[in-house]
């Protein structure tokens, strides 16, 4: 869905691929999980637009290191916050497409590195990026500002 969707089903066509991609339009939450578990590849091409906006950490990255499918998206935002390239996930520079499409065709011609990207992808996301974990993080923040603001009162 969005404002690109017919033109990108038109290039699809044009460029002979139109028959292995798909365009699911607006999907439920929940089938966000069945669609990204039985794709080959999620790519996640964020750009700054040009007035320099930019999402910060689109869901769709999380959602695919948490499903475990390889994922390929772009250095911008907070994307290389959560993304490890070569360990978790491919990481390109924005508004680079021969770089992108590098990263789709060497990963799409190698089922083993995508296996093992999706894989540490979700032992990733299990081990640093749960609700518990991000919580007790958030948790220890408070705490050092708290301590900080504490000191500050009983100097001044």
């Amino acid at each position: 869905g969005g404002d690109l969707d017919a033109d990108l089903r038109v290039r699809a066509r044009e460029r002979g691929v139109a028959d292995r991609v798909g365009f699911p339009g607006v999907l439920a939450q929940d089938a966000v999980a069945l669609c990204l578990a039985g794709a080959d590849l999620a790519v996640m091409p964020s750009v700054r637009d040009d007035a320099g906006n930019v999402d910060g950490l689109p869901n769709t990255v999380m959602e695919a290191l948490a499903s475990g499918t390889a994922l390929v998206a772009t250095r911008v935002g907070g994307i290389p916050s959560v993304v490890e390239h070569e360990r978790t996930g491919w990481l390109v520079a924005e508004r680079d497409a021969a770089a992108l499409e590098g990263a789709i065709d060497g990963l799409l011609a190698r089922p083993d590195a995508r296996a093992a990207l999706g894989a540490a992808a979700r032992a990733d996301v299990l081990r640093r990026r749960t609700w518990a974990s991000v919580a007790e993080a958030f948790e220890q923040v408070y705490d050092r500002a708290a301590g900080r603001a504490e000191g500050r009162h009983r100097t001044a």
